[in-house]
């Protein structure tokens, strides 16, 4: 039994794998986790401090509100808009 009958998918017992680890170690052909792109998206960063139109959040837990008082709620939903 031949050593590549017993190791079929090491890279380096067939041809066409020892070109393949030849080219990367030259530099012709990159491994996928050595490539680190690096972002060309430019924005401004700003700080969100209000919604920017008014909004009723219709999704909400009633369980919640056990530890808030109505008046909390309308306070807390209006200093967020």
């Amino acid at each position: 039994m031949y050593i590549n009958q017993i190791y079929p998918k090491n890279i380096l017992l067939n041809q066409a794998g020892i070109i393949k680890a030849g080219r990367v170690l030259l530099g012709k052909d990159y491994v996928i986790g050595d490539y680190k792109p690096k972002s060309m998206l430019k924005v401004n960063n700003r700080k969100v401090l209000r919604a920017k139109y008014p909004v009723i959040d219709i999704h909400f837990h009633l369980a919640s509100l056990k530890y808030l008082t109505p008046d909390e709620l309308v306070k807390a939903m209006t200093s967020v808009g």
